[in-house]
């Protein structure tokens, strides 16, 4: 079973695990460090990213644990839900009247996240025929 353009492999999916811990530390760093400065609205989207950061990272590691033939046929799709959360709410927070340091931490939860959807769907996709 092959999967984008090399074998998925335990050390794929650490990479990819590794990037989704640094979205759940930033996301978690940004509750943690402003609780004061939050309303209710942005508390709330800093949770949703949090936890589909998360989700993220359990399912990865969960699927890093299967052989591809034990894969559910949708783990594709697991994978991306968590991410669209994230990269949306992130995208959306960082407009608006924001301090610098919290505009850079959501920026990078947007961009990485970015970056992380499309390297989960590359991995995933059938190689092309050149």
């Amino acid at each position: 079973f092959r999967t984008g353009h090399q074998p998925v492999t335990p050390d794929r999916f650490n990479i990819l695990i590794e990037h989704a811990q640094h979205l759940e530390q930033l996301s978690g760093d940004l509750l943690r460090d402003h609780p004061g400065t939050l309303d209710d609205e942005e508390r709330g989207d800093l949770e949703r990213i949090h936890n589909g950061c998360t989700q993220l990272v359990a399912r990865l590691q969960a699927a890093r644990e299967l052989s591809p033939a034990e894969w559910p046929e949708d783990l594709l799709h697991e994978l991306r839900s968590p991410l669209n959360t994230i990269v949306g709410y992130a995208g959306l927070l960082t407009y608006g009247d924001l301090p610098d340091d919290r505009r850079r931490a959501l920026t990078a939860i947007h961009d990485q996240g970015r970056q992380l959807v499309n390297d989960i769907t590359a991995l995933f996709m059938p190689p092309t025929s050149e």
